[in-house]
């Protein structure tokens, strides 16, 4: 039995919206109390869909946003 997210078990492709390094990303302004610009993955954000598929264990549920 396979186990994730991956091609095999879904039948698409994983995207690592920010890059392999990590540092693929766009500046977006907010203008927020806190933050004036935030940084998106790049991939996440020139898509014109996102499927956001999280598996986590506790009882935190994870966060997920897209622009």
């Amino acid at each position: 039995m396979l186990h994730g997210f991956d091609f095999a078990v879904t039948g698409a492709p994983v995207v690592i919206a920010d890059g392999l390094t990590g540092k693929d990303y766009v500046e977006v302004a907010v203008n927020l109390k806190h933050f004036r610009t935030v940084k998106i993955a790049s991939a996440a954000c020139h898509a014109d869909a996102l499927l956001v598929v999280s598996h986590f264990r506790g009882t935190w549920p994870p966060v997920s946003a897209a622009c």
